[in-house]
């Protein structure tokens, strides 16, 4: 082989690096550039369905602070509408019950001759909170609600309102996720615990 022949084929993997090199290059940052759009968008969103939450506990709070004031003869005709006329006023709250530790009474609609005793809550929390994931019970039969419990007064809960955020995408799956009880307590539609339960890092989790 000539001296310039061997000249030539030395040369032909710079000449090809130097070719390849900015592609490689501009494709390596367009590939982090866009997993970190991804990220943000969804660190955004996450923060949109955490404030979503918030929001739907704070009207839990202030219908169950709004029930307490009432001094009349409780699960009467005028205790029903006391607590019907409460929860017109406020978005995310579906029913209200009033109940004796976890033997529900009355709604602000029925009043069961015996009453409702629900299973154990989900969720205790001192002096006077229970959570119920999850439920059907006679108050809003056929539905699996989340009922929230303070003192006498369950403010009752559609799943998807804990969570449910404004996307024009129809593929967007989410859920919202209890690390006390381990437990996803909303899900959007078309969403499985199932599915999204590996994707859980254990590790970053606090309780």
């Amino acid at each position: 082989m000539s001296h310039h022949a061997r000249h030539q084929l030395l040369a032909l993997p710079g000449i090809i690096f130097l070719v390849l090199f900015p592609i490689i290059l501009s494709l390596w940052i367009a590939f982090l550039w866009a997993k970190s759009e991804v990220n943000s968008q969804l660190q955004t969103f996450a923060q949109l369905a955490l404030d979503k939450s918030e929001l739907v506990i704070r009207q839990a709070d202030l219908v169950s602070d709004a029930a307490e004031r009432y001094q009349g003869q409780v699960c009467t005709p005028a205790h029903q509408k006391r607590m019907l006329n409460i929860i017109r006023g406020y978005l995310y709250i579906n029913e209200l019950i009033y109940a004796r530790d976890n033997h529900f009474l009355c709604s602000s609609l029925i009043a069961p001759v015996n009453g409702y005793t629900i299973a154990p809550a989900d969720y205790k929390r001192e002096p006077n909170v229970s959570i119920y994931y999850y439920r059907d019970t006679p108050f809003f039969s056929g539905y699996k609600m989340t009922y929230m419990q303070r003192g006498n007064y369950v403010a009752v809960i559609n799943p998807l309102f804990w969570s449910e955020v404004m996307s024009d995408d129809p593929t967007l799956q989410w859920g919202v996720y209890d690390t006390v009880t381990k437990t996803f307590f909303s899900l959007s539609n078309e969403a499985s615990a199932a599915t999204f339960s590996p994707l859980i890092h254990l590790n970053d989790l606090t309780v």
